[in-house]
């Protein structure tokens, strides 16, 4: 019984062993995001399994969608506070 216990531990140990080297040799390509945002130019490299360019442009296009709004607002309250000076 403790012989079948131990050859049971030993498979289960070599199987997980050659598990791990195969996921770890599995080779994971990088990608690049190009572009132009608040009137400069950027490039993200990253490593991924899949390409992230839609979700990177969104997030950049969010942000610079924000940033027109709160230059737009800054504008607006400068322009109030330039009438009444």
């Amino acid at each position: 019984m403790k012989t079948k216990k131990s050859f049971l531990w030993l498979a289960f140990l070599i199987l997980a062993t050659i598990w791990i080297l195969v996921r770890h040799n599995q080779q994971v390509g990088y990608y690049s995001v190009k572009g132009l945002v608040f009137g400069t130019v950027y490039k993200i490299t990253y490593q991924h399994d899949g390409d992230l360019k839609p979700e990177i442009e969104a997030e950049l296009n969010a942000s610079t969608n924000l940033y027109l709004h709160s230059m737009t607002v800054l504008l607006s309250v400068a322009s109030t506070a330039m009438k009444s000076w």
